[in-house]
């Protein structure tokens, strides 16, 4: 393992595996927001606030 990668994960303080599974859940979060979106283009009226919450909760977990 690099000492890159340590470090992110000691600044992060995670281990590999719980950091692996939280990030390949937020990728997954990720590409359901992205059809949220796209729907939203297609029909504005749907999914009006969805994405912006999401990015509050994202913006929240981050920031604290």
């Amino acid at each position: 393992m690099g000492t890159n990668m340590k470090k992110h994960l000691k600044e992060v303080k995670m281990t590999y595996p719980v950091h692996f599974m939280v990030a390949l859940g937020m990728a997954a979060e990720t590409f359901v927001m992205s059809f949220v979106l796209v729907i939203h283009a297609i029909i504005p009226c749907v999914f009006q606030k969805r994405f912006s919450k999401w990015v509050e909760e994202y913006n929240k977990h981050f920031n604290g």
